[in-house]
């Protein structure tokens, strides 16, 4: 952090002056505008480059002080950001292997296929690195609220970048983005995409000018929706057109151990029990937080050797509960 901002940040009244020239060298670390500054700080954008050219004619004491806290808590941000532990860079799970498999035959078949399982088994994490290594990939986010074809649309209309203002001919200009270019599209949460909206997805998968490769990605029960299990069987109708299918319940002990390989975890004690923090509610995704909130712990210890009493430390502490004694 900036020499000038730690000495605002430790004077008890700076002068508008040293405010200005803090700020001046805050956006120059951060590479943001004053008006993107202005935004996080609350301050008018007007009001924020006149107190910055120092021709603001109003309460300038409190301009002041608005753009104060915000250099406090943007010092916060970056103490919080320097003591967090790298994430790890992504690990080719056994799991990973099988849902790159399942994305590869939708993309070059093209197929429609389905990836489900509970969440933390690594399904979105698997998806995105699929993206970074293969070209024409998109990953549409589904929310709870895109039931229907004018929602979806809109929302592919973003991931694909498609500037189509006519709501009419927005579906063709789609199509025609997606034509030619062996193009996959992944619905990531696809438990919450709706019939009709699913639907108009299908339709360009569908369309032999366009044969988009298709991949659901969601929770177990989206799988059931759409093989007409239960009372869900709304799908049932579209079951013949899916390819393969991938189910996770939980993670598999390779992930676990390819992970904790990773992350030079090696004592016998530390995975066994990081082995059963995976199998908890959030899986691949809580052990990798408990690995991260370890290491914080041991190094506001001063030690960088992670050892189980901060493993269980850190279960504790994002659990709720007190540290089971050994």
């Amino acid at each position: 952090m900036g020499e000038t901002i730690d000495t605002v940040l430790a004077t008890p009244n700076p002068d508008h002056d040293a405010i200005r020239l803090a700020l001046r060298e805050a956006a120059g670390e951060d590479r943001v505008s004053y008006s993107e500054l202005a935004r996080q700080a609350g301050i008018a954008t007007s009001t924020f480059h006149a107190f910055m050219a120092d021709s603001y004619k109003g309460n300038v004491a409190s301009i002041a002080k608005s753009a104060t806290i915000w250099l406090a808590t943007r010092a916060a941000k970056v103490r919080v950001i320097e003591a967090r532990p790298q994430r790890s860079a992504f690990v080719m799970t056994p799991s990973a292997e099988a849902f790159h498999a399942v994305l590869a035959q939708a993309q070059h078949e093209p197929d429609m296929v389905t990836i489900c399982g509970e969440p933390g088994v690594g399904k979105t994490e698997a998806s995105r690195e699929y993206q970074r290594r293969n070209s024409n990939v998109f990953i549409l986010t589904a929310e709870p609220d895109m039931k229907s074809p004018y929602a979806v649309m809109e929302c592919l209309c973003d991931v694909l970048d498609v500037r189509e203002a006519n709501s009419v001919r927005r579906s063709r200009a789609i199509a025609r983005f997606l034509a030619g270019r062996q193009a996959l599209l992944i619905i990531d949460e696809a438990q919450n995409i709706g019939l009709s909206a699913l639907d108009q997805i299908r339709a360009y998968h569908d369309n032999p000018q366009v044969r988009v490769g298709l991949a659901l990605v969601g929770h177990p029960d989206t799988k059931r929706r759409m093989t007409g299990g239960g009372p869900l069987g709304k799908f049932a109708q579209l079951d013949s057109r899916f390819g393969m299918h991938v189910h996770r319940g939980e993670p598999l002990q390779g992930d676990v151990w390819a992970l904790l390989d990773a992350a030079g975890i090696l004592g016998e004690e530390e995975r066994r029990y990081l082995r059963a923090v995976a199998k908890k509610a959030g899986g691949l995704r809580k052990m990798d937080r408990t690995i991260r909130a370890a290491r914080m712990i041991a190094r506001g210890q001063e030690t960088e050797a992670l050892g189980i009493e901060h493993i269980r430390l850190a279960d504790a502490q994002l659990s709720n509960r007190m540290a089971e004694t050994a």
